[in-house]
């Protein structure tokens, strides 16, 4: 769900929402007697698997990417039954649970698979994916585009971006240059 505007907040947000509805296997996710690789694989195929869902289209704003980091931190405090009263720093969850922020490199990986696939097809999607749509541009600043997003989240220009995603190996390349920029 795209708005007018090419904005995916409102699918973000729903599917936020669907996530923590379905981590009502809380439970399992909780339990001591299930080990803490057993208890993330649990989450990343669950949880994760309906947060993800059609996560390749999502134009990612800067609200929405910390949103997207706050929800994997909320789901990994909730794992180790942290309240938001105790104030346990995000990096001594991380330590806790010993694992790093995944979340948004699922993303962007999907992400850059997926524009490599659209790149290499060159017809109507790829058109829509580089911006070649004719019409007036609306009023106001400069909304953040896909190949925009892309751009900021892995460091290429648009141009060179399209070029290195219609060769495969250089998708993977591509995902390790974003794993080293994370937090």
């Amino acid at each position: 769900m795209v708005t007018a505007d090419a904005k995916s907040d409102q699918e973000i947000k729903g599917r936020i929402g669907i996530a923590k509805t379905t981590y009502k296997m809380a439970c399992v996710l909780q339990s001591k007697s299930v080990t803490m690789s057993t208890r993330l694989r649990l989450l990343k195929c669950y949880v994760w698997s309906t947060l993800l869902y059609c996560c390749e289209g999502w134009i990612i704003s800067k609200t929405m990417e910390s949103r997207l980091l706050v929800t994997e931190m909320w789901f990994l405090s909730r794992m180790l039954k942290i309240s938001w009263k105790d104030k346990v720093p995000n990096e001594e969850v991380l330590r806790r649970v010993n694992t790093s922020r995944q979340l948004m490199l699922t993303i962007v990986t999907r992400q850059i698979r997926f524009v490599g696939h659209v790149a290499r097809k060159e017809k109507l999607k790829y058109l829509t994916l580089t911006g070649k749509v004719e019409g007036k541009r609306a009023r106001g600043c400069q909304r953040l585009t896909f190949l925009s997003w892309l751009e900021r989240s892995t460091g290429y220009k648009p141009l060179n971006l399209i070029r290195m995603m219609r060769r495969r190996k250089e998708n993977d390349a591509m995902t390790a240059v974003y794993a080293r920029t994370l937090p």
